[in-house]
């Protein structure tokens, strides 16, 4: 329920909807929380294509997770999907910073960004959201769901060519230039 929340807070925010008119009928605890929510944090702030918009959620996610797994011992898998969760949940969002205006859902080439983390890894927001995915998977344990891991690795590398073809086309040898020189 928590994960179908967030998903249409997500999709109401990208549409610059209110948080609080998420739900048409009432959900008891869920629905107190999103107008909980609601006076923290600022309509403005919640506009499609803010990175701090993006972390919110993200960390709101996280923080079900960590409450809900919470009761499982701190072994090795657990202790490592940590220690690989916090880092590349940082470095995402530093890339998601660094991108800018130029974040989009679908492919478009607004500008090419190469700054940062963009000047030596072209997809930081694929590879360290993956990364925060797997780490997921192992701090809760079921590592099963790593063969959704494995699903989700040819999806990325679909959307990172399609972007790139997009990107290509627009800047032209400038973009070929930039993946040159860039790792992923």
């Amino acid at each position: 329920m928590i994960y179908a929340f967030g998903w249409e807070c997500w999709r109401r925010i990208n549409c610059s909807q209110p948080v609080r008119a998420v739900f048409p009928v009432p959900l008891g605890r869920v629905q107190a929380a999103a107008r909980g929510l609601h006076p923290v944090v600022h309509l403005r702030l919640m506009k499609a294509g803010n990175p701090y918009a993006h972390l919110i959620l993200v960390l709101a996610g996280l923080t079900s997770l960590f409450i809900h797994f919470r009761g499982r011992p701190w072994d090795a898998t657990r202790v490592l999907g940590v220690a690989i969760l916090v880092p590349s949940l940082a470095l995402w969002f530093l890339a998601r910073l660094q991108l800018g205006r130029s974040f989009s859902v679908r492919a478009q080439a607004k500008q090419l960004v190469t700054h940062g983390l963009y000047s030596k890894i072209r997809n930081p927001v694929y590879l360290f959201g993956s990364v925060v995915i797997l780490g997921i998977i192992l701090y809760i344990g079921h590592l099963q769901w790593l063969w959704v891991f494995a699903l989700l690795l040819p999806l990325q590398l679909f959307r990172i060519r399609k972007e790139e073809k997009v990107l290509q086309e627009k800047s032209g040898d400038t973009f070929l230039e930039y993946k040159s020189r860039t790792w992923f």
